[in-house]
């Protein structure tokens, strides 16, 4: 493998402190296999070492593909998007990968400086990084994967090929549309602005575009002698003013930087609670249904309450007013067996007397004694039909102490 580095050539100023990001599209079918590369599941590149892959580092949202995308749908779905644009179309890029790459040399410089906590601030400018890309084109952040373990041997030296994959769902959640299809050179361009910006902390550089710079491609031997040619120039450009401006400057930027990393964290903090609010709200439309039903059932329970409550007062009026009219056949029965008494102590009377009136006694005795025969008869049938009615009202609520 060839080592590549960039000399300009009017200043014969080596560029050994760049960056640069290389953004690519993918389909939905690619995604599980692509991660599998980034979290090395899989190993299907010669120059990956496995033996160094426990260095690498890997930083993933709470949110899945999946959640995204089933987002996505109810976005379009409740903005009235036709069906046929609710999901990814086969040959769509559903995803992007954007690969950062990193200079050697300035990565060694970032090692020497913080030797303990190197890698976090690579991550730390890369999580920047996609909240600016975020910010400016609309795609949204999945996962960051920092790989130190990719690279070739020279001589017993290992040459690292340090480089960071970011990868984003391809839309946009605000303005509802695919945002890596309306990206154009002038975009890519903006890219590497950004990524420059991003790694500016760490003393990384934005990489030059060839028509800007005349910067051009030299083999490592060519390197070398242009290392060598220009080293007195590189000297003699150094500026104490500059330095001092330099490190003020270094200064503010670590500043504005902590500051970035502050809302990229309140920012996935609030993307975390959007989420979270999506899913509250799916439980209260559920609670919701299970008031509906609940209150159904209740109103149905009264009613049957109230139904018992109206039978158990007919049922007491009933019992009242036989009570009345048992009451009153008593009386009636009483008095007819006073004037029964009456008639039989005249006949008793006619009796001794020998009375001529005998025979119509007689008669008039066994009438009152023929009704009274019937009204007795009477009061035994009414006790009767109210034991029964009894029975049957206790039957009925029986019956319905058992109903389903």
């Amino acid at each position: 493998m060839k080592l590549f580095v960039n000399v300009n050539k009017k200043t014969g100023l080596i560029m050994n402190n760049y960056v640069s990001s290389q953004m690519k599209g993918f389909k939905k079918t690619q995604f599980r296999g692509l991660r599998k590369h980034h979290v090395r599941t899989i190993v299907d590149d010669k120059n990956v070492y496995p033996e160094l892959s426990c260095g690498n580092v890997h930083i993933q949202e709470v949110v899945s593909f999946a959640n995204c995308e089933k987002r996505m749908k109810k976005l379009k779905e409740s903005a009235g998007k036709r069906t046929c644009n609710i999901e990814f179309s086969k040959n769509s890029n559903a995803f992007v990968d954007n690969v950062v790459v990193l200079s050697r040399d300035q990565v060694l410089v970032v090692k020497s400086k913080y030797p303990f906590n190197w890698k976090e601030k690579i991550i730390d400018c890369c999580k920047k990084l996609a909240n600016f890309i975020h910010k400016k084109f609309g795609l949204f952040p999945m996962a960051i994967d920092l790989h130190v373990d990719e690279g070739h041997f020279k001589s017993e030296e290992f040459i690292e090929n340090f480089h960071v994959h970011m990868t984003f769902f391809n839309f946009d959640f605000e303005k509802l549309v695919h945002p890596f299809r309306l990206m154009g050179k002038g975009n890519m361009m903006e890219l590497q602005d950004l990524t420059g910006r991003a790694f500016f902390q760490l003393g990384f550089v934005r990489g030059k575009s060839k028509e800007f710079t005349s910067a051009e491609h030299k083999e490592k031997l060519e390197y070398l002698e242009a290392l060598v040619e220009r080293k007195k120039m590189d000297l003699e450009s150094l500026d104490a003013s500059y330095s001092q401006v330099e490190k003020e400057l270094s200064v503010k930027q670590t500043e504005l930087s902590d500051i970035e990393l502050k809302i990229i964290v309140q920012e996935s903090k609030f993307r975390k609670e959007e989420c979270r609010l999506v899913s509250l709200k799916e439980e209260v439309m559920v609670a919701k249904e299970d008031i509906v039903k609940s209150k159904e059932y209740l109103n149905k329970i009264n009613r049957e309450i109230n139904e018992n409550e109206l039978n158990k007062k007919l049922e007491s009026e009933i019992v009242y007013n036989k009570k009345l009219e048992r009451s009153r056949m008593e009386n009636e029965l009483t008095v007819i067996e006073g004037e029964l008494i009456e008639l039989r102590k005249e006949y008793r009377e006619v009796i001794r007397s020998s009375n001529p009136t005998e025979r119509a006694l007689q008669i008039k005795l066994g009438v009152e004694y023929d009704k009274n025969i019937e009204l007795t008869k009477k009061l035994d049938a009414y006790e009767g039909s109210e034991k029964d009615s009894l029975e049957d009202g206790n039957n009925r609520e029986c019956t319905k102490s058992i109903a389903p």
